[in-house]
């Protein structure tokens, strides 16, 4: 056998050998990213797959010094709480994150946990906002509009329980830690404050109204409070915290409708958050926190 043909034989052989080689790679490149029959692609612990999540959520109102009743907590006691919520795993997040795990744009930690206070009080800002700042923890506050800023009653010249102005609103969401929602404009009378007998305690619709004039009644308060949040604020209105944790299915379709994801009752439970399903964001479960409950206590709410 001649130089020529040693040398083309070679040739051959190399180009085979080569070719032989680029298909084994490209093989063995494909199929390790396909799972074996029993192997899951991703731990099932990330966040990434989850699709539902249980979310206990807990009702403040007044942070004082002389805590007694069940609206009312010291800055003593709300400080511990929220240090047992953090040594115990929970993460506090905001409504507005819920929604976007719902939604499929967000996600959500292994141990969520909501934080809320009603009504507004100047103490939330004076006094919770700077524990929360400590601690570095979210927390969201359902405002009413008519009492914003208040420290009398509309215009009666009674004193009520001052309540933190719009100024310090801005100054909490722009920390980052704190969401401003909705608690009606004006849905949340107190009873014994008011004249006549169409007392708004509320968001029910009232005995002698006709369910027209309700439904105008709830879109116009619902438009004040939104325009009032959104102009003040900066922000758009997409919770609302049910005023006694009253509320009713018109109620809840017309907040559907107005583009309210989040709707908030006052009743016991552990909220089960799903993934693709908005209903799961309706009526949720609230638990009433005051000086009577522990870290004990709150603990075995936690882990109802």
């Amino acid at each position: 056998m001649n130089f020529e043909i040693k040398n083309l034989i070679y040739r051959i052989f190399v180009v085979t050998l080569i070719l032989v080689i680029s298909i084994i790679v490209v093989i063995a490149s494909a199929t390790k990213f396909i799972p074996e029959e029993n192997e899951k692609v991703m731990n099932s612990d990330d966040i990434s797959v989850k699709t539902a999540v249980n979310l206990p959520i807990l009702m403040y109102h007044h942070v004082v010094d002389n805590a007694d009743n069940e609206m009312t907590i010291t800055p003593e006691l709300f400080e511990e709480h929220v240090k047992t919520i953090l040594e115990n795993g929970y993460v506090p997040v905001s409504l507005e994150e819920v929604a976007f795990f719902v939604e499929g744009s967000g996600d959500l930690p292994d141990k969520p946990i909501c934080i809320t206070f009603d009504d507004g009080y100047l103490s939330n800002y004076e006094i919770a906002f700077p524990i929360l700042k400590k601690y570095n923890v979210k927390a969201t506050i359902a405002i009413v509009g008519s009492t914003v800023g208040a420290t009398t009653y509309k215009n009666t010249g009674i004193e009520i329980i001052p309540h933190f102005d719009y100024e310090k609103a801005r100054e909490m969401e722009k920390s980052g830690l704190i969401s401003i929602i909705s608690h009606t404009y004006d849905m949340h009378q107190a009873e014994h404050l008011e004249s006549g007998d169409n007392v708004r305690i509320s968001i029910g619709k009232l005995e002698n109204e006709t369910e027209e004039e309700y439904e105008k009644f709830l879109r116009e308060d619902f438009e004040k409070i939104s325009l009032a949040i959104r102009e003040n604020i900066g922000k758009e209105t997409i919770a609302v915290a049910y005023p006694r944790g009253i509320s009713d299915e018109i109620a809840n379709n017309i907040f559907k409708e107005l583009g309210v994801k989040v709707t908030l009752a006052t009743t016991n439970g552990i909220n089960k958050i799903e993934k693709g399903n908005l209903n799961s964001l309706y009526k949720l479960h609230r638990y009433t926190i005051h000086e009577g409950i522990s870290t004990e206590k709150l603990i075995k709410f936690l882990e109802n």
